[in-house]
């Protein structure tokens, strides 16, 4: 720009800002800047003769999606993630759930696997076992199988088989308990036999008589001759406490020499087969058809009770044994006298109810009502007892009911002076009774 004036440069540089200015609004019609209003970056060169060049620069770098994408964006991933969520919550979590309470089932059980086999190792169970097998042991030598032939009392009423003795055949158990030869079993299994086989232990059979029988009680005696027998030996059936082992031995169904165990269930089950005159032991060992007249047994191997009864047809976890305190004094009478002689009193008898209690000035129910003298020549009239007495006492022994003194009467000796408390007119009176011995009905 030499050899121009003052005025004429400005002229020259004034046109070149306004051409630049026109090619940068040409530019911006194809390169729009953003919403924010920065201008592009112009760099100009001083020099008149260089061309100008003109460099764009965003002073803010482009956004790569706008407001109204990322929102939609936002909505679909939600909606991917609840549903997402959904099905994990109906298929994959009840999964997981079901594998993690199996995998803590597994985990129990492992560990009580474990610990029981550590018990086991060390429990005393060998010679708990022994002691079950030594009872067993030492019963068996002294039971015997029970066969019996009894005449069939429905082809006797057939004429044409008059000629002809038709036989039906039972069977039973029993329990040697004299070595001379003495067996104890119920009456039921050898009522009305014509003859009677005994099976003992050591294999022999032996045939068998009946010594006698007490129905009241369904006890009987039968006698075989038989050597080299081992007898069992009696426990005390009134020192058994409720909840004491017991083991109940056997031919259930014609099953020689089996034994079942259980506990003693209950005491004092009276009335259980309908006579005063039972007074039942309970358990919970299996007894069966055939299993009648076989020995309970204590833990001792000792004989507490003469198996009798069950519930229903077949075993259903309720049995009932003769006490040995019953069964003991009646095989002593059978085997003295061949029969049991009963002690009698020669009164009827009622309860004891809360109005009588009352009415009397009784503080409880104890005892029984006198309600008729059989007749004056009974035991009880010779005695002094009249009607209304309530009997409370029978040689000290508190009566409970009718069946408490029943049973009492019935064990005193025949003969025997008996002492009875009487409460009559509000006061107690002490009388002295003969027994005498009770008729049994024809």
């Amino acid at each position: 720009m030499n050899g121009l004036d003052e005025a004429q440069q400005f002229q020259f540089h004034y046109l070149r800002c306004r051409r630049a200015r026109q090619s940068m609004d040409h530019q911006h019609q194809f390169f729009p800047t953003d919403d924010s209003g920065d201008d592009p970056v112009h760099v100009i060169s001083n020099n008149v003769d260089d061309q100008i060049i003109t460099h764009f620069q965003p002073a803010h770098p482009q956004r790569p999606l706008t407001r109204t994408h990322t929102s939609l964006f936002g909505r679909w991933f939600w909606v991917m993630t609840m549903a997402c969520t959904l099905l994990a919550m109906r298929f994959v979590i009840p999964q997981f759930v079901e594998e993690f309470q199996y995998s803590v089932t597994r985990g129990k059980l492992r560990a009580e696997y474990q610990v029981a086999t550590e018990v086991l190792e060390t429990a005393p169970l060998d010679q708990m076992s022994q002691a079950y097998r030594s009872v067993s042991r030492k019963i068996a030598p002294s039971l015997v199988h029970i066969s019996v032939e009894t005449p069939d009392e429905l082809h006797e009423d057939f004429s044409f088989l008059r000629n002809r003795r038709m036989l039906h055949k039972g069977q039973g158990s029993g329990v040697i308990v004299d070595e001379t030869g003495f067996i104890m079993t119920n009456y039921h299994v050898v009522k009305d036999a014509a003859s009677v086989e005994v099976g003992l232990s050591d294999g022999r059979i032996v045939p068998g008589h009946l010594v006698g029988f007490d129905e009241l009680t369904d006890l009987a005696v039968v006698k075989v001759d038989a050597d080299k027998l081992i007898a069992a030996k009696w426990g005390n059936s009134d020192d058994l406490e409720v909840g004491s082992l017991v083991w109940a031995a056997g031919s259930p169904f014609g099953l020689r020499s089996s034994v079942t165990f259980g506990i003693l269930s209950a005491k004092n089950r009276a009335g259980v087969a309908g006579t005063p005159y039972q007074d039942f032991l309970q358990t919970d060992a299996a007894v069966n058809p055939g299993n009648s007249g076989g020995p309970l047994v204590d833990k001792r191997g000792n004989v507490i009770g003469i198996n009798t009864a069950i519930v229903g047809e077949a075993y259903q976890g309720i049995s009932f044994a003769i006490p040995s305190s019953v069964a003991k004094d009646v095989y002593s009478r059978i085997k003295d006298g061949g029969h049991v002689a009963r002690g009698w009193l020669g009164v009827e008898m009622a309860e004891v109810d809360d109005l009588v209690a009352d009415r009397v000035g009784l503080n409880d129910t104890n005892g029984v009502v006198v309600e008729r003298l059989v007749d004056l020549d009974s035991p009880a009239a010779r005695a002094g007892v009249k009607t209304g007495d309530i009997i409370r006492r029978w040689n000290g022994n508190t009566i409970v009911n009718r069946s408490t003194l029943s049973r009492l009467v019935a064990k005193t000796q025949v003969g025997a002076e008996a002492t009875i408390l009487v409460f009559r007119g509000g006061v107690e009176r002490v009388l002295k009774i003969r027994v005498a011995e009770r008729q049994m009905p024809l």
